[in-house]
């Protein structure tokens, strides 16, 4: 977040998963926004869950659920509120299962599956400015060529 993204890997020999890292559109699109500040680490929880955390244009911001564990997948529950959002209606986009979790607000309780050594990242963004943040995913999808879907208002747990 707002770094340089550095991969221990050949360039010549990415498979498609590193591949689909380092091309990732709104990953990209988060580390080099405009605003130019650096992501911060908001928690570090004692079962190796770090949560970071960066504000980004548009009223929106980046949010990565980092697992330090390395032998098994870890869940993560928590809320916005936890992690020091206003009040408020949001909206999460998952950058790397490109899926919206909708229905949230700051007291909403969600739990998140990360794989072992692994991050979970979301661009949230406040309801309210969903239409020029769906112009921005527009864009984002236009350029990568992905697709963005929607999310059940109900669905909650993100696996």
């Amino acid at each position: 977040m707002a770094a340089p993204l550095i991969m221990s890997n050949d360039l010549r020999n990415l498979d498609n998963s590193a591949r689909f890292i380092l091309q990732n559109k709104m990953a990209i699109a988060i580390n080099q926004d405009p605003m130019g500040i650096q992501g911060r680490r908001l928690l570090k929880e004692k079962n190796h869950i770090e949560v970071y955390w960066r504000p980004l244009s548009h009223s929106a911001s980046a949010l990565v659920f980092l697992s330090r564990r390395t032998d098994m997948p870890s869940r993560y529950h928590t809320s916005l509120a936890k992690l020091k959002y206003d009040a408020g209606n949001y909206e999460a986009y998952d950058v790397f299962t490109d899926s919206t979790v909708k229905g949230l607000n700051a007291t909403t309780e969600f739990t998140l599956s990360i794989n072992p050594s692994g991050v979970v990242m979301w661009y949230v963004y406040p309801k309210q400015h969903s239409k020029e943040t769906k112009t921005l995913h527009h864009q984002h999808k236009k350029a990568s060529q992905f697709a963005f879907h929607k999310a059940e208002p109900a669905q909650l747990t993100v696996l």
